[in-house]
């Protein structure tokens, strides 16, 4: 993003299909039209802050399009009209899917304050309340630019749907 918040993609037309692959983009501005859908396979979306809009409908936190994320950093907040799949993600502020009853999070973090269908294998939980990514550094450009520390929990580093983090160790074995 050039600033903090500020689109990098709005996208206006009802029958949009966005797919993005491997990038780094800033905020996305996506209208929540019933045949609006967008896909992000191993990106990261960068607000720039945390506390401004990184996925949404508009810049007033209105919920986005249709969304499907896989291997994923997200920085900033997210809301969407359904959240269909959300694996092996990172999401450093809150996160709001408008439909809760269809879609799934699973091996992500996600804040705790986040409205979010079901979850599976997400962290923080009840036995890991206070488990956080801890980033290298959050600022583009940087060569530790979104790099998860050492300091990271285990579960978080290495925790993964092909079994790469310690289940039982830091990684929860229960189903929320």
């Amino acid at each position: 993003a050039a600033s903090a918040g500020a689109p990098s993609l709005v996208v206006e037309h009802p029958f949009t299909t966005l797919t993005l692959e491997r990038c780094i983009t800033g905020p996305l501005l996506l209208a929540a039209d019933s045949a609006v859908t967008a896909t992000l396979t191993d990106c990261i979306v960068d607000a720039v802050d945390p506390a401004k809009v990184a996925f949404a409908g508009d810049t007033s936190g209105k919920p986005g399009a249709e969304l499907t994320l896989r291997e994923c950093t997200v920085i900033g907040q997210t809301s969407t009209r359904l959240l269909l799949l959300a694996s092996d993600g990172i999401f450093t502020a809150a996160l709001h899917a408008a439909r809760r009853q269809e879609g799934c999070m699973r091996f992500c973090v996600v804040p705790p304050e986040s409205i979010a269908p079901r979850r599976y294998h997400c962290l923080p939980d009840a036995a890991h309340p206070n488990v956080r990514p801890h980033f290298t550094s959050l600022r583009y450009a940087d060569p530790g630019y979104c790099q998860l520390q050492l300091a990271t929990p285990r579960g978080i580093r290495e925790g993964a749907d092909d079994g790469g983090g310690a289940a039982g160790e830091d990684w929860p074995t229960t189903v929320r």
